[in-house]
């Protein structure tokens, strides 16, 4: 017996027709899966960069230039174990005592003295002198209270202060101060 199979044109045109939508369909998939392997290696990175960065708070110090208020904080910090290098530009203060609520303090490079907003400066303890606190390295990021609102601290006064990295996990001190002033640098921390 003599079996033979005769394909038509249209045959053809469907199969090719098929063939090219499997391709098609299987392209989509692979650039949709590519896309999505480099959205979740950026949204790890962020991850990590977010729970790891910290900033430590080894001490807070008042400044009085007089025996009965405090102008200025003093906060003494470095990078938590793990952190990566943070810019101190990435960093912003929240000050709160009593019915003073003062958000958005930022760093201020050229403010060493007092001034008219509510900004801080840093002063290196140890390290070098560019604006990113990198591992290893201690700065002072110095606060003048007076440049915010005329409300310095008085004696028995609780307070409250939020170090805020751009990324990563904020540092918050919370605090009370002594009843009594006895020199111009009063240990709070």
């Amino acid at each position: 017996m003599d079996n033979k199979a005769q394909v038509g044109i249209g045959t053809l045109i469907i199969f090719i027709a098929m063939i090219l939508v499997a391709a098609i369909g299987a392209s989509v998939i692979v650039q949709t899966s590519a896309k999505m392997q480099q959205q979740a290696m950026v949204t790890g990175e962020q991850t990590i960069k977010e729970i790891s960065t910290k900033l430590k708070v080894m001490s807070v110090v008042g400044f009085s230039n007089t025996t009965d208020k405090i102008n200025k904080l003093i906060v003494v910090v470095q990078l938590a174990s793990g952190s990566g290098e943070i810019s101190l530009e990435d960093i912003t203060l929240t000050y709160q005592s009593k019915d003073i609520y003062i958000t958005g303090i930022k760093y201020n490079s050229s403010a060493e003295d007092n001034n008219s907003i509510p900004d801080f400066y840093k002063r290196v303890i140890k390290g070098d002198s560019d604006d990113f606190l990198e591992a290893g390295e201690i700065v002072e990021l110095h606060f003048w209270i007076e440049d915010s609102l005329p409300h310095p601290l008085d004696p028995d006064t609780r307070f409250e202060l939020i170090l805020i990295p751009r990324y990563g996990t904020q540092s918050i001190i919370r605090a009370t101060t002594p009843g009594v002033f006895k020199y111009s640098y009063v240990p709070l921390v």
